[in-house]
């Protein structure tokens, strides 16, 4: 099998360059690939690796640029439907979550995908999940939800999320199987994540078919390729929005298959992201996992994004004013870090990028969190600049989403 993989990867880079010769010879601009590929290993597989190579050409233009953008999207099908190939034969016929396809690889692509259906679903899913939350403690919903799971009959959606919590919580118990390397002299990224993350994709088939409801068993493969994305690159060993919009896919997924539903919605925001949330922390602090496109010390946070629009919606519509959280206070007053953390995101968020930065104020490590703290009136301003700011730093992205897959359940199709 391995002699396999390796002649499946070997075939795709010369489908590659034979290509990128066909280019040379219409366009005059001498193509070449920026990397060449290394070994195959799980995640890392051609269907990852190629589509993000990015090409060099010795003649700027903007027909060399159209050429190289062309041939990009042409190598990355080329890959994409060996590694398809590669992962049927492995699973006898079965869709396995390689099947899944990259369909962003060019700024044309993005425009479209901005437009698209499933973007604008998106985003609506997102902000649903944000406004059911508002008013409600994390704390509270947790508790709630934790007495509604000893209840029966149990709801699919309450089952699913349960589940889910479940199997972060065996992730969380996989970092003790595989510690830290004490020996790893790097500034970012301890080796022993790549451990933890092959067991990881081990278990993602048992992992997503243990969600879904038999009957919606054959949507595994689709699922399992978002949940493997949503822990970090193994081979960068970083960890960045991306993973997170991964993960955020996977509840998608739940809700258009009908097992998530709207009365789920603060629990997948309060309840089954938080648990996400917790372990993600737990991953980056742990494996010292390297920012993926942070924007440094402008950004919200180093590693992610979503505490802090789904934490806006809990403040929102006076619940913040009503408990002394304003959005300032957040900011200038540490009583309210230290109290009010395990009851508001967004509070939270803040409360651990002040623990992981600690070379400075806030406002000299996250003056955008000082930004919006001085010159925002309310939470539900602040929510709706969340919506916003997310679907122009992450959905709109070409660097995020180049590497986001698609299929049946979360499609789009750029015809």
């Amino acid at each position: 099998m391995t002699a396999m993989k390796t002649y499946v990867a070997a075939t795709a880079y010369t489908l590659l360059a034979a290509s990128l010769r066909y280019v040379a010879a219409v366009s005059g601009v001498h193509c070449v690939p920026s990397s060449v590929p290394g070994g195959y290993s799980g995640m890392n597989s051609p269907v990852n690796r190629y589509p993000v190579c990015t090409m060099r050409a010795t003649k700027k233009s903007a027909a060399a640029q159209k050429a190289l953008n062309t041939e990009h999207a042409v190598a990355h099908d080329i890959c994409t439907y060996l590694s398809t190939q590669l992962s049927h034969n492995q699973s006898g016929g079965r869709q396995g979550p390689m099947s899944r396809l990259h369909r962003i690889a060019s700024p044309s692509d993005l425009s479209q995908w901005k437009k698209s259906e499933t973007c604008q679903d998106l985003q609506a899913f997102v902000a649903a999940v944000g406004t059911a939350c508002n008013g409600i403690t994390t704390a509270q919903r947790q508790a709630d939800f934790e007495a509604r799971t000893d209840a029966q009959p149990q709801t699919d959606g309450v089952r699913a999320i349960a589940r889910i919590v479940d199997q972060l919580k065996q992730l969380r118990a996989l970092c003790d199987t595989h510690p830290p390397r004490v020996d790893a002299d790097r500034r970012f990224g301890n080796p022993a994540f790549r451990e933890w993350h092959d067991a990881m994709v081990a278990r993602a088939a048992q992992a997503t078919e243990s969600i879904l409801p038999t009957s919606m068993a054959a949507h595994a493969g689709e699922l399992a390729a978002y949940w493997q994305g949503s822990f970090g690159d193994r081979t960068r060993i970083d960890y960045g929005t991306g993973h997170e919009l991964s993960f955020v896919a996977l509840l998608y997924c739940l809700g258009k298959l009908g097992v998530l539903t709207t009365s789920e919605s603060a629990d997948i925001g309060l309840v089954a992201f938080d648990a996400y949330l917790q372990l993600t922390r737990h991953l980056q602090t742990a494996y010292n996992l390297e920012p993926a496109g942070s924007h440094g010390a402008w950004g919200l946070d180093d590693y992610c994004f979503l505490p802090f629009l789904f934490g806006a919606g809990q403040l929102m519509a006076g619940a913040g004013d009503a408990n002394e959280v304003t959005v300032k206070a957040v900011v200038t007053d540490d009583r309210v870090a230290e109290m009010r953390g395990g009851e508001w995101l967004y509070v939270d968020a803040v409360k651990f990028v002040q623990s992981v930065k600690t070379g400075g104020r806030l406002g000299e490590t996250s003056p955008m969190l000082c930004d919006i703290a001085y010159g925002v009136s309310g939470w539900d301003k602040v929510f709706t600049g969340m919506k916003r700011m997310w679907a122009a730093e992450v959905l709109g992205k070409l660097p995020i989403m180049q590497h986001f897959v698609f299929g049946k359940i979360l499609p789009f199709d750029k015809s």
